[in-house]
């Protein structure tokens, strides 16, 4: 790796390769009160841009179309686009759907991300889109909360990153060699007899899309301060996760999908998988800390059994104790060296390993929580509000929720692959996701 030039690891390649056959970008939004000044903003990205190479890279391939890798340069326009909106709450979420959603970068070109502003109800939406060749849901919460601060602020002082070590590069020894390897079999293989055994529940589609042709459509739910103060409340007092409250208010809506009805009738003990990407950060060396931009997670599956016979809290329970035991049993690390050794290096050669995500990829059922995350209420004479994220699926998922705790509130964002999911069906879903919360909620 030099200064300005690094090749793309195998996880970064994985974002890249389905990229590059279907968008797969992330996007990040909050809302300004009061007016915005576009001069601001320029200014902000300027000075980020300056901070993290990733910002003014692209990507550039070998003499034979292999071998990805990021060129910095020394600086790269970027635009910030205004748009002004009817007044109406949440008038963000069909702009961003209709105009900003499934448009992939030019990777070859640059820059990888992208700022737009909605004007409406007297305040802006900041909206940030980024290619998740370079960042994951830590680094665009993180990025978009630098760009509020500065855009309020601009003499805010950030020091600047050099071209970062990838996730490959920061691995930690004892998940690397023979002794990983066998372990990386071993879970392969523990997954495999729970799925035949167990056989559980995913997701059906409505109808089969080809992967170059897979977009993306989401639907934005949020709880009030109250709701979420009480859910908070309910899950401590339950000895449980918000994470996993989310997880199994997922199972138990799609227990009353129709078509997982129609499907499974008559089944009892049915199980349901739950994929949860993972920050690593803190877990590889040298660690990296939640500023810093590329990508630096991991998703892995977490079964819950028997959910038809059980009570909301006890799945609940049972999920998050699951999934801290997989976190010490270094699952993710497992997953991660598997991802390493079988990611495809172009999307020519990509097609039975997209296959092999269809069938038993955590991206059937997915939720990216970031949990409680701090963002600021107030940039310069600006109140800030709003802060979530979405995830595009491309072709690594087919209902991929984001969730995150900022401004005392839970924003719950569901993202889906369109037709393969009707919009009918993905809207009853995901109400039923946030009813059984509340529901459950409510009666504790």
């Amino acid at each position: 790796m030099s200064g300005n030039s690094r090749l793309l690891d195998p996880l970064e390649r994985w974002y890249w390769v389905f990229g590059n056959v279907s968008p797969l970008n992330g996007v990040a939004r909050c809302r300004f009160e009061g007016n915005l000044k576009t001069e601001s903003v320029q200014h902000a990205i300027g000075v980020v841009q300056k901070r993290h190479p990733l910002l003014r890279s692209n990507i550039k391939l070998d003499k034979k179309n292999r071998n990805p890798r990021f060129e910095v340069q020394a600086e790269m326009n970027v635009e910030v686009i205004k748009e002004r909106l009817e007044g109406k709450p949440n008038a963000w979420v069909e702009a961003v759907k209709q105009g900003y959603l499934n448009k992939p970068f030019n990777t070859s070109i640059g820059p990888l991300f992208k700022v737009v502003l909605f004007e409406y109800g007297g305040g802006t939406d900041l909206i940030l889109i980024a290619s998740h060749t370079i960042i994951d849901a830590t680094g665009i919460m993180s990025l978009l909360k630098e760009i509020v601060l500065l855009a309020g602020d601009p003499t805010v002082k950030m020091d600047s990153y050099d071209l970062s070590a990838s996730f490959s590069d920061r691995f930690p020894s004892q998940f690397n060699g023979l002794f990983a390897f066998l372990k990386t079999l071993c879970l392969q293989l523990k997954i495999e007899l729970f799925s035949f055994l167990k056989k559980p529940i995913q997701l059906p589609i409505d109808k089969y899309v080809e992967f170059q042709d897979r977009r993306t459509n989401f639907i934005h739910k949020e709880l009030s301060q109250d709701q979420t103060k009480s859910l908070v409340a309910a899950c401590k007092a339950e000895n449980t996760s918000v994470h996993a409250a989310l997880c199994t208010a997922l199972i138990f809506a799609t227990l009353t999908d129709k078509l997982v009805k129609e499907k499974h009738a008559h089944r009892k003990n049915v199980s349901v998988g739950i994929g949860s990407p993972v920050n690593l950060r803190e877990d590889l060396l040298p660690q990296v800390d939640d500023a810093s931009l590329g990508i630096f997670v991991a998703s892995f599956f977490t079964f819950a059994s028997k959910v038809d016979q059980k009570a909301f809290w006890d799945v609940a329970r049972d999920f998050r104790n699951d999934m801290l035991i997989q976190k010490e049993n270094n699952e993710p690390f497992t997953i991660m060296n598997f991802v390493r050794r079988t990611m495809p290096h172009t999307a020519e050669t990509a097609g039975s390993y997209m296959k092999f995500l269809d069938g038993k990829g955590p991206g059937n059922l997915c939720i990216s929580n970031l949990g409680a995350y701090d963002f600021p209420d107030h940039s310069g004479e600006h109140q800030i509000s709003g802060a979530q994220f979405i995830a595009e699926t491309s072709v690594t998922g087919l209902w991929v929720s984001t969730a995150n705790t900022s401004h005392n509130q839970l924003f719950w964002n569901f993202s889906y692959t369109k037709d393969m999911v009707s919009d009918d069906r993905a809207t009853s879903l995901a109400n039923a996701c946030i009813k059984i919360l509340l529901e459950y909620t409510r009666a504790h």
